[in-house]
């Protein structure tokens, strides 16, 4: 008896096997080659071999080494080798963040990657995370079974939905973090975060610094313009930059490559974000020099060239491929100040992240904002924006904000952002953002000093004329008048008329008709936003 395949299950069953087809081409089986590694088991101490790393331009150099101790279950399932550098820059500068990655070479064979050291450590003593358990990053059974988090809200889209409320559970993030300790605990290398903005503009990047997993370095310098090479290709010991952002506005982190099979890139030997599956722009790039620091040392460098993506972070390495085009959002920003005659135009990529996203493209309007000098105590910022989302989707909304700096466009831009994102309906795809900022040296903040109706008892249809006069900080005050018409169709009875500002009149309306601020689904969200 023949029994037909059902159309439907025939369908399904092809798109799994084609799906699953796709991720094995996607993702590395990268074989532990006894030619090319040397196994932890075949490692001793007082052996000596060699690291390879950039302390200047693109030149990847050798390093000696000799190894110390090996250590089985350095933590639960790992293990490490631990390694004396005995180079006269080794011993200058100690562990250096930015070494992360580089390659330990034993008896000619690559043995694993520097990854981390000890803080104030006068020696420049590494643990080395072993080779056989880097690769395993890149291999499709290892990454394939450790897909991201299923993302929590972060509040209840139950209740009342506003873009202060999302952006200040954002804002929540960085104060309910717990900031690194400093204690003598053996930890990962931190890879240094090179941005081209002044240290004057990087207060909102500082802020979430230990969520990111990143030391900050600021004024980013421009690259050489003569005889170099500034788009090398990836090699064991050179530079592995991740451009978290790239354009007019620079952020990226700086880690070393470990080893590259065909077009797979195997480096850092700890984790990135430590964040599974993930898409990341992948670069070269090129080290200026490398700073000697009490605490730790790191490379001063930046990028080059975009030529792959990041796929894999896991605990022990990252894993790219050479090719891949990682996705980035597009922001635009124009910003007129008052201390200038020309608009300058700022353009760049940001880097998708669930997480990280909004940390970007908060401390990019932020640096901007503040990157021709701190803002004058007295000053308004006029702002509109225009956020474009999936295929034709778009908010556009505008402001004007007295002395509280870049807080209200940050708060309007990514509120927005996050309620996109991340809500229980539907997870937008952010396309574009183009902002347009205005910033003068005044003071357009003031206070409802007195308020005087033409009366009041009223008919219907009948005007009701209202004088208000206002008073600002160090400023004359100035009158106002407003004149309102009862509807014709108003029932008798007592009705409250209220003149407030902007916050008080949005508390009110939303703590006497909150359900016009909850949603059930994504166009009832858009349309509250």
């Amino acid at each position: 008896m023949n029994i037909a395949t059902p159309k439907r299950a025939l369908s399904l069953t092809i798109s799994i096997i084609i799906l699953l087809f796709f991720e094995q081409l996607l993702f590395a089986q990268i074989p532990f080659d006894e030619q090319r590694y040397i196994s932890i088991e075949d490692i001793k101490p007082g052996m000596t071999g060699y690291a390879l790393s950039v302390y200047r331009g693109t030149d990847v150099e050798k390093f000696p080494i000799k190894v110390i101790s090996v250590v089985k279950n350095n933590k639960i399932g790992k293990n490490a080798i631990f390694v004396m550098g005995t180079d006269p820059r080794f011993i200058h500068t100690g562990p250096v963040e930015g070494c992360s990655g580089s390659p330990v070479y034993i008896d000619g064979k690559i043995a694993g990657a520097l990854a981390f050291g000890w803080n104030y450590s006068k020696d420049p003593l590494y643990g080395v995370t072993p080779i056989a358990e880097m690769i395993k990053v890149g291999q499709e059974g290892e990454l394939n079974r450790k897909t991201r988090k299923t993302q929590n809200h972060k509040f209840d889209y139950s209740g009342v939905i506003t873009q202060e409320k999302a952006y200040q559970s954002f804002i929540d993030l960085a104060a309910n973090n717990p900031k690194n300790s400093s204690n003598n605990g053996l930890k990962k290398l931190r890879c240094p975060l090179i941005t081209s903005l002044p240290a004057n503009a990087c207060a909102e990047l500082s802020r979430f610094e230990d969520i990111l997993g990143f030391d900050l370095i600021s004024n980013i310098a421009p690259l050489p313009t003569s005889n170099v090479v500034v788009a090398p290709n990836f090699e064991p010991g050179s530079v592995l930059a991740v451009p978290l952002v790239d354009g007019d506005i620079k952020m990226a982190a700086i880690g070393t490559v470990t080893d590259v099979v065909d077009d797979h890139v195997f480096g850092f030997g700890h984790s990135f974000m430590g964040q599974g599956r993930v898409n990341l722009p992948m670069a070269t790039g090129y080290i200026h020099t490398v700073v000697a620091n009490s605490i730790s040392s790191f490379k001063y460098g930046q990028t080059c060239q975009v030529v792959g993506a990041l796929l894999g972070d896991e605990s022990t390495a990252v894993y790219g491929k050479i090719g891949e085009i990682a996705p980035t959002i597009p922001l635009s920003m124009k910003l007129r100040r008052f201390n200038s005659d020309e608009e300058k135009e700022y353009n760049c990529k940001i880097a998708v992240d669930d997480t990280y996203t909004p940390i970007l493209i908060q401390s990019v309007i932020a640096g901007i904002i503040n990157s021709k000098g701190d803002l004058p105590v007295l000053h308004n910022l006029k702002y509109s924006a225009r956020i474009t989302y999936d295929k034709d989707g778009s908010l556009e909304f505008d402001n004007i904000s007295a002395n509280y700096g870049a807080y209200e466009l940050m708060r309007d831009v990514v509120g927005n952002i996050l309620l996109l994102r991340d809500n229980p309906y539907h997870k937008a795809k952010i396309t574009s953002i183009d902002i347009d900022v205005e910033l003068d040296d005044c003071d357009k903040m003031a206070t409802i000093w007195q308020a005087q109706l033409s009366g009041t008892k009223f008919k219907a249809g009948e005007l009701i004329e209202a004088n208000v006069t206002t008073e600002g900080f160090m400023s004359q005050k100035r009158q106002y008048s407003f004149q309102l018409t009862i509807p014709e169709n108003t029932a008798p009875g007592n009705y409250q008329l209220m003149l407030s500002g902007t916050d008080a009149y949005l508390e009110s309306k939303i703590n006497s008709m909150p359900y016009l601020f909850t949603a059930d689904n994504f166009t009832n969200m858009i349309k509250i936003m």
